[in-house]
């Protein structure tokens, strides 16, 4: 019994790894295939504003009572 449930999990995880494998290549196929990765080339980073407002601190929870 426990020989055929290590047997089922490493079934289980052999597919599941190469499934991602092949997902992985097939994503890295059409990336090179469409140009997709031209598009991020050019991206900046962008800042943030040098002054951050203060926001007002929480304010503590209001209760209500039923009866």
């Amino acid at each position: 019994m426990r020989l055929r449930k290590g047997l089922v999990a490493l079934s289980i995880f052999t597919i599941l790894f190469i499934a991602a494998w092949q997902a992985n290549s097939y994503n890295d196929r059409m990336i090179q295939m469409y140009n997709l990765d031209e598009e991020h080339e050019n991206m900046g980073i962008l800042e943030a504003p040098q002054q951050i407002q203060q926001l007002e601190p929480f304010r503590p929870r209001e209760y209500i009572k039923i009866r």
